[in-house]
């Protein structure tokens, strides 16, 4: 895709109001350390959110406050060409080594937050030979949750149905590490190591 067609697309998306736009930060072996999705900026704070974009068309992406949270990218203002709101993104960590469990779900069910940075990190299933999309796997706990594992980042991977039933056999094994590599280990001991997505960088 050249330069030109990405901003063609980039500028039609912008023209439709349903299109969600996400930022992902990579490291620089492509893995994503940080995310976060636009929101529209709340109208009683367009006028103090820190300095705007230049007055010009087309798109623009600039802080939005002077400190963002602890441990995060900031917040950041993203304006689109047309007449539609400044849209603001808090871009947030998702690392786990260590973690802080900043995500975490109390319950068994993730959150729609902790979901989606869970489908960033993997886009796909996490077994070493399967590329089913995230979005359509399962949200699999690797220590199980009903014996004590978290439901968060450090704890959590998409699988597909049938791998999610392959990692529960007794025979096999699976780990995650702290860097969010998976190890899976066959029943005859040989282990296969599946890292987090590397997007292009």
């Amino acid at each position: 895709m050249d330069p030109w067609l990405a901003r063609d697309l980039a500028a039609s998306a912008a023209r439709n109001p349903k299109t969600t736009w996400c930022l992902t930060v990579t490291d620089s072996q492509g893995h994503a350390v940080a995310h976060g999705c636009a929101r529209p900026e709340p109208k009683n704070q367009r006028n103090r959110a820190g300095p705007g974009p230049p007055a010009e068309t087309g798109f623009s992406f600039t802080p939005a406050g002077r400190d963002g949270p602890p441990g995060g990218y900031g917040t950041w203002r993203l304006t689109t060409p047309g007449t539609g709101p400044d849209l603001i993104i808090t871009i947030d960590p998702i690392t786990t080594d260590p973690c802080d469990h900043r995500f975490e779900a109390k319950g068994h069910d993730p959150g729609v937050k902790l979901r989606h940075l869970a489908q960033v990190r993997y886009a796909t299933c996490t077994s070493p030979i399967c590329r089913r999309p995230a979005r359509t796997c399962d949200f699999e706990h690797n220590t199980p949750y009903e014996a004590g594992g978290r439901t968060c980042l450090c704890n959590t991977g998409p699988k597909c149905r049938h791998d999610h039933r392959l990692k529960q056999h007794p025979k096999w094994t699976v780990e995650q590490l702290a860097d969010g590599t998976f190890r899976w280990t066959t029943p005859a001991g040989r282990a296969y190591d599946t890292e987090p997505t590397r997007y292009p960088i």
